[in-house]
């Protein structure tokens, strides 16, 4: 869990997300066009870090956004944390963000 701190950021004015890192953190937070992203820091079964924001799926095709609530980061349908997090690194994928492929999420399927 040693990227737990990491951010990436949503840029609202050029629809990309973004890469922020050391001093320059403190001006991202600033910037009210950046939606930050933190990480989970967890990793789906491609070694690949999980944010918020993060749309995962998982071996039957189901779809699962990442949000943040107090108790931690959960699957935003559900809110179970518990077999959730036992569950990445063995069966789901990122497969893309809330904010570059919400398509994903109109009819709950993964092209």
């Amino acid at each position: 869990m040693q990227d737990r701190f990491f951010f990436r950021f949503w840029n609202k004015i050029h629809k990309q997300i973004e890469s922020w890192a050391g001093c320059h953190l403190y001006t991202a937070f600033g910037n009210t066009d950046l939606v930050p992203m933190q990480s989970t820091g967890l990793k789906d079964k491609k070694d690949q870090l999980i944010y918020e924001g993060d749309i995962l799926k998982d071996k039957y095709g189901a779809l699962h956004p990442v949000s943040w609530n107090p108790k931690g980061f959960y699957e935003t349908d559900t809110f179970a944390l518990a077999g959730f997090i036992k569950t990445i690194s063995e069966d789901m994928e990122v497969v893309g963000n809330i904010y570059e492929n919400p398509e994903l999420l109109e009819d709950g399927k993964c092209e």
